[in-house]
């Protein structure tokens, strides 16, 4: 599973939270919220339910 990194970037934005109180309230280490590609998907559930957003609303959209 991937992230889209400015996604997730905008929503950190709207919540004012650096990439370390992400990561407190998601209870993950910083390096999937800094590397958004290879993120399982238990971790960007807590992800995005720490930014109050679905988890949708997160991923990147696939090239075909």
């Amino acid at each position: 599973m991937k992230l889209d990194k400015n996604k997730l970037e905008l929503a950190r934005a709207k919540k004012c939270m650096t990439v370390k109180a992400l990561a407190n309230a998601a209870k993950v280490s910083c390096t999937p919220i800094v590397n958004c590609e290879h993120v399982n998907a238990v971790t960007a559930g807590k992800i995005a339910k720490a930014l109050g957003v679905p988890v949708e609303e997160l991923l990147a959209e696939e090239v075909k």
